[in-house]
């Protein structure tokens, strides 16, 4: 979560920009929260396993999961992978936009701009 913060730090110009465009990233986190109930109601049930295996929830939904019950270590192993492996992923497309921030000093970095960088064309 850190590195997508530092991300759209060096994408906007004004702390307003990036107070707005916060937003983006605290929502998706928070995702697990909002389905409490469903996920410590039922840790076994499909919800609780598909926010499991993504990047930016998995961390909260396993460990309301864990408390809720008794979760495989298989699964809690993958989740931990999948955490892993997207934290580097978000981290490494976070210093492109890092880089392309620097580079573009008091202008706007535009999402046709960061998609060529990040696909190498910048």
């Amino acid at each position: 979560m850190d590195s997508l913060m530092a991300a759209i730090g060096a994408a906007v110009t004004s702390y307003r920009e990036g107070s707005q465009m916060s937003g983006l990233v605290i929502m998706p986190a928070i995702v697990p929260l909002i389905f409490f109930t469903f996920v410590a109601g039922n840790p076994h049930g499909g919800l609780a396993r598909a926010l499991s295996f993504i990047p930016i929830t998995s961390p909260l939904t396993m460990t309301i999961r864990l408390g809720a019950a008794d979760i495989a270590l298989t699964e809690v192993l993958a989740s931990l992978l999948v955490t892993v492996r997207g934290g580097l992923a978000i981290l490494w497309a976070a210093a492109r936009v890092f880089r392309a921030g620097l580079l573009m000093y008091w202008q706007r970095v535009t999402l046709p701009y960061v998609v060529n960088d990040l696909r190498g064309a910048g």
